[in-house]
């Protein structure tokens, strides 16, 4: 679950929205053999436990051991969640996105945040057909090409380190930050063929965003839960009059479709003069593309950083 708006960041919107969240927040009781913690709050429910708790973890592992691979739940407002940890039950949950709907506030922040046309917010046939385009370039074939960049961002990352702890000698690191940047070398080359933490202006803005998008609070548990229900008219709303990390996120996802529509154009652009695009998978999509040419899809390829999704 994604929350993209702190504490400070909610306006009137969370007690002008709760009676009518009241309304509509009435999930159906799953199968009463199905055991599960006892919830210490109808408002929050587990959801305390599960994401605020420090570590991360701590639960889940213990009722695992109580209740097993599948157990029950309670979210905000006394909802009811699975919480499923069994490898087969998974891999059919995951094969059958059709039955097993992202959660509704997983698919509003994707489609504020993504574009309604991107990859992670396409459906059926239209998702369908981007994977034929795109399955080619995750072959086993296909992925050993950008091994080397890899390796590459590995050796720099030791390199930079190694720099540092020989300045911070006898003294605490945070890693961080170099993390981030050499992360950001690693897909961007090995994806696109751009180091993004080259581009000072991006780097920044991606930070800023996964710093945001780590600090949860009770009332973003609440939002989640609220939000993604109200009618589609008052969620698009927010687009126009984001609260502050809204806004963050927004301001992602333009200099991101900025940068990977010129990265795709130029590629496309070497691919039709003949020239043989380079080892990362963006190069190898351009001429999936060109052989698919009569699929009449309009792509959106923008890189997707992960934002600690749980």
């Amino acid at each position: 679950m994604s929350c993209v708006y702190h504490d400070a960041a909610l306006p009137i919107i969370l007690g002008a929205a709760l009676a009518l969240a009241f309304t509509t927040l009435r999930s159906k009781p799953f199968s009463t053999h199905l055991q599960g913690p006892t919830s210490p709050s109808w408002l929050y429910g587990n959801f305390q436990q599960i994401f605020l708790a420090i570590p991360y973890g701590n639960y889940e592992f213990e009722w695992q051991k109580l209740y097993g691979m599948v157990y029950r739940v309670r979210g905000c407002f006394g909802s009811e969640h699975l919480m499923v940890s069994d490898g087969l039950a998974l891999r059919y949950i995951i094969n059958n996105t059709s039955i097993f709907t992202k959660p509704p506030q997983v698919q509003w922040v994707n489609r504020l945040g993504l574009g309604s046309e991107s990859l992670l917010t396409a459906v059926g046939e239209q998702h369908r057909r981007l994977r034929v385009v795109m399955n080619p370039i995750f072959s086993a074939v296909e992925l050993k090409k950008v091994v080397p960049t890899i390796q590459k961002a590995a050796w720099d990352a030791s390199q930079r380190l190694a720099t540092i702890c020989n300045e911070n000698e006898n003294r605490s690191i945070d890693i961080l930050p170099l993390l981030h940047n050499i992360t950001l070398q690693a897909v961007g080359e090995s994806i696109m063929g751009y180091n993004f933490a080259s581009n000072e202006m991006f780097a920044k803005c991606y930070e800023t965003l996964v710093v945001s998008v780590s600090r949860r609070g009770k009332a973003g548990l609440l939002a989640d839960a609220i939000i993604p229900r109200l009618p589609r008219w008052v969620t698009s709303l927010l687009a126009y009059f984001p609260p502050q990390d809204l806004a963050k996120l927004i301001e992602h996802r333009e200099l991101s479709n900025k940068i990977a529509q010129s990265v795709l154009e130029s590629k496309m652009e070497d691919i039709k003069l003949g020239l043989d695009p380079e080892g990362d998978l963006i190069g190898r999509l351009g001429m999936c593309i060109l052989l698919h040419s009569t699929c009449r899809l309009r792509y959106y390829i923008q890189f997707t950083p992960t934002l600690g999704t749980r």
